[in-house]
């Protein structure tokens, strides 16, 4: 069991809060990537008590790990520095704790240690998720002993090299802004001074909030409801050396004990508890629907609370998004030209990496004729229908003197009637049927004829 240092023993009930949110350009859905209150009951349980080689107590549980330097002492040699504990602050139930936690034994990390580090990898890459947000609740322990060091949260990328974060100096009593990023620049400090003074946080449990935005680079943080970093760089410091950044990914939020003389430790430490990390990628829903008149809309409702940034395309000149790009949550709409077909026809939204189909419904079949058309009386005269048509049709007449041609069709086409010579002196119709729609045709009438021999001739008796 952990002991209670006397720095905290008449505090444990007096409450800051740091919330430490992380944003990082990722894609995927948002929600919780990982989440730990250490408790005996979490899946898998947290057992508490220091760390031993036998039992590492918070190293091993639900993939913890810890790093240290130097390592040639093999990491269980650090593993005491790490443990859970139960009494610390009753409000919190178990909670994990880094640093000199025997304070009866007065157990020092072997003369020489830089730093200790623990931390549970995520396993999410930036590629899918823009946004990422961690949260902790921390509680600083200061030293007795006359020596103190730093405590930090530090994000490391997927290969494990160190970006920046935020180090807690209880040397100096000061709270800085560590813009790291794994390579060698002696040109650039990468402490910032945020401001904010630790000396009235000691004894107290402190939330933190933290964000950072990989897809453009920025970070912002508070520590006990005070804003410490608005909209930095997150990545920022650049090279002299001709050594290359580490690649901005996201890997896991470590917290690390660094020791400022590596020959004296202070008998500090850190508490952490709630341990959360989550993403807040701009998603869209997987379908949506359009009528097939033209300009019909569809809408996609973007959800971005982590105000990422988003753009999307459609795969259809007929289906045109607007806006096609934003930073927060939004509503995106889409404009569809008058769908020609009697059968649904789709198109793909694409936001990162991640689809919406759009659907728009089938044209009604509709087949439109004149609705007369006309033809002279000789035999072989004809008339012409157009039709407009985005379907299938068949043709017919109800008089065998008018032919039409073709019997069927599809789509725009058009008909021709021929019709044979009309007898008689009055006017003749027919009714013509393409697909569900009619046409009276008249065929003009005959002209009226009266035809007598050209020559005559007689006899010459009388009345021949």
């Amino acid at each position: 069991m952990l002991r209670l240092p006397a720095c905290l023993s008449s505090h444990t009930r007096n409450f800051l809060t740091i919330i430490l949110t992380i944003a990082a350009s990722l894609t995927a859905s948002a929600g919780v990537l990982y989440y730990t209150s250490f408790e005996k009951t979490d899946t898998p349980p947290f057992t508490a008590g220091v760390g031993t080689a036998a039992s590492p107590k918070l190293v091993g549980t639900d993939n913890w790990t810890m790093v240290a330097s130097p390592n040639g002492l093999g990491i269980a040699t650090y593993y005491p520095f790490a443990g859970i504990d139960s009494s610390l602050v009753p409000e919190l139930d178990q909670t994990a704790a880094l640093g000199c936690l025997d304070h009866v034994n007065f157990t020092m990390p072997p003369s020489g240690t830089q730093y200790i580090r623990v931390a549970r990898k995520v396993d999410a890459q930036p590629s899918g998720m823009p946004v990422i947000d961690f949260y902790c609740q921390i509680g600083l322990a200061q030293s007795t002993n006359g020596h103190s060091d730093d405590f930090e949260l530090l994000v490391y990328n997927w290969d494990e090299k160190v970006l920046g974060g935020l180090t807690f100096d209880l040397s100096r009593n000061k709270l800085y802004r560590y813009d790291a990023n794994e390579f060698n620049d002696l040109t650039n400090d990468p402490y910032t001074d945020t401001g904010l003074s630790l000396s009235t946080l000691y004894g107290k449990v402190l939330e933190v909030t933290m964000r950072i935005n990989y897809q453009t680079n920025t970070w912002t943080a508070t520590v006990g409801g005070v804003q410490v970093v608005s909209g930095a760089t997150f990545t920022m410091r650049s090279t002299t050396t001709g050594n290359s950044p580490a690649a901005r990914t996201f890997g896991s939020l470590s917290a690390r004990w660094y020791i400022n003389a590596t020959t004296t430790p202070g008998n500090n430490w850190i508490l952490i508890n709630d341990w959360t990390i989550t993403n807040s990628t701009p998603t869209i829903p997987a379908t949506t629907s359009a009528s097939y008149a033209a300009n019909s809309t569809a809408t996609i409702a973007v959800t971005d609370t982590g105000s990422a940034g988003w753009s999307m395309s459609s795969d259809q000149t007929w289906a045109l998004v607007s806006p096609s790009s934003g930073s927060g949550s939004a509503t995106v709409t889409v404009t569809c030209a008058a769908n020609p077909n009697t059968t649904a026809r789709t198109a793909t939204l694409t936001m990162g990496s991640q689809t919406c189909i759009l659907t728009q419904a089938a044209a009604p079949a509709v087949t439109s004729i004149p609705a007369t058309a006309s033809a002279a009386y000789p035999a072989n005269s004809t008339a012409s229908l157009t039709v407009t048509s985005n379907t299938t049709w068949n043709t017919s007449s109800n008089q065998l003197w008018a032919v039409v041609s073709p019997a069927s069709g599809s789509g725009n086409g058009t008909v021709t009637v021929t019709c044979a010579a009309n007898p008689n002196t009055t006017a003749r119709t027919a009714t013509l049927t393409v697909g569900t729609q009619t046409c009276i045709l008249t065929q003009a009438a005959a002209p009226a004829v009266t035809s007598i021999p050209a020559t005559a001739s007689a006899a010459y008796p009388a009345n021949s």
